[in-house]
């Protein structure tokens, strides 16, 4: 596959696939072309508002029938973060308190707002994958109880790449739910999971999910929302997006978002084909890296995104060397890389030691990332970590 056609990231070989991505060419041009075509404000009453609310319209649209739902779920949103603090925050305006489970693998997005909910008289029990990265659906059975309010448990991790069985832990609370007789709301945040596996908003069993354009070669700034019934907004405003997000509606970058959506889904199959080929390759030529290893099995795995223990640097240290030899890798999540707490929490509660967790760093893929990055990647790492052996 040849470059990206617009930027390189600065000539870095860019393996950080996950914290953000590219945009699209297609969807930059689309978006250009709607900020000049369509100048108008939705909620405006003449002719260029109203054309400006048709098009908004026809892009909720295509979106909810990209996630197979109904139009009438979709909320468009800031991105993935505020997708989720839509729900979060909504328990704030709750009457009465209860039990809330997170899973302990939760992007900071979600996970941060355990002391919040705590703060507000909430009950958190916390989910610890096993051993293999995964939140089983009778582990989510196990904590649930009559005062549960709220599950939250993520599509795909975005350090491990673990595909969490959320139908399964849907089908779980479904069942407890018939001989409670009170409504649990699952909420997934699925924004690792967009593009990367089918996702069937009808059939999945969640109350609602958070999506992201940046991790689909779409423009930052902008998600969606999917609820199936309208959280309760902590910010009141126009009454935009159904009362759910008020302000006035970012037309350009919505319709970058669902043209990013239509692309990235529409070639779906080849590029998590393409995506296998490269773990593949980079599986192999590990084998020659003595000081490396897989932390993670891959049959649990997204093919886009590979945690790798490396037992000389950590894992800090490692991203900021190979960074100075052309290569962007992640230490962990870039939305927490600022962090003063160097302990990573999704590591270590998957099973992995403080050393492990300490010394291991994420890879991460697109359809641009050709088999000579990998080559070159696992070459020049090599080549690093030998040098130390030398001493």
């Amino acid at each position: 596959m040849a470059r990206y056609p617009i930027m390189h990231f600065m000539d870095l070989i860019y393996l950080d696939w996950a914290a953000t991505t590219p945009i699209s060419r297609k969807v930059l041009q689309e978006m250009q072309r709607v900020s000049l075509e369509y100048p108008g404000n939705p909620s405006s009453i003449h002719k260029e508002g109203k054309k400006a609310a048709e098009l908004l319209h026809k892009n909720r649209n295509k979106a909810a029938a990209l996630l197979k739902t109904d139009s009438r779920h979709i909320y468009f949103t800031g991105g993935g973060t505020e997708s989720n603090a839509l729900i979060f925050n909504s328990l704030l305006t709750k009457e009465s308190r209860g039990t809330v489970l997170i899973s302990g693998i939760e992007h900071p997005a979600v996970f941060e707002y355990i002391k919040t909910l705590k703060k507000n008289g909430y009950n958190i029990s916390v989910l610890n994958p096993d051993t293999r990265g995964i939140i089983t659906a009778e582990n989510v059975r196990s904590k649930l109880t009559e005062d549960t309010f709220l599950v939250a448990v993520m599509a795909i991790n975005n350090e491990t790449g673990i595909i969490q069985p959320i139908k399964n832990i849907a089908d779980a609370i479904r069942s407890f739910e018939k001989n409670n007789h009170r409504p649990i709301h699952f909420h997934t945040d699925g924004v690792q999971a967009l593009g990367k596996i089918p996702l069937d908003l009808s059939d999945l069993g969640v109350d609602s999910a958070a999506f992201s354009g940046h991790k689909i070669q779409g423009p930052r700034g902008t998600g969606i929302l999917y609820a199936k019934k309208a959280p309760e907004p902590l910010s009141k405003a126009g009454g935009q997006e159904s009362g759910v997000r008020g302000g006035t509606e970012n037309i350009p970058g919505i319709h970058g978002l669902v043209a990013a959506m239509e692309e990235t889904l529409g070639h779906m199959s080849e590029r998590t084909a393409h995506a296998e080929e490269l773990r593949s390759l980079l599986i192999n030529n590990l084998e020659d890296i003595p000081e490396m290893k897989l932390n993670f099995d891959i049959r649990n795995q997204s093919p886009y995104i590979i945690n790798i223990y490396e037992n000389t640097f950590p894992s800090e240290v490692f991203a900021r060397i190979m960074s100075d030899r052309g290569f962007a890798v992640s230490p962990g999540s870039a939305c927490s890389s600022r962090n003063k707490i160097k302990t990573n929490r999704v590591l270590t509660s998957s099973g992995l030691s403080l050393d492990e967790a300490f010394h291991s760093f994420r890879i991460s893929t697109g359809f641009t990332t050709t088999k000579e990055d990998i080559l070159s990647f696992c070459r020049t790492a090599k080549d690093e970590l030998s040098k130390l052996r030398r001493k």
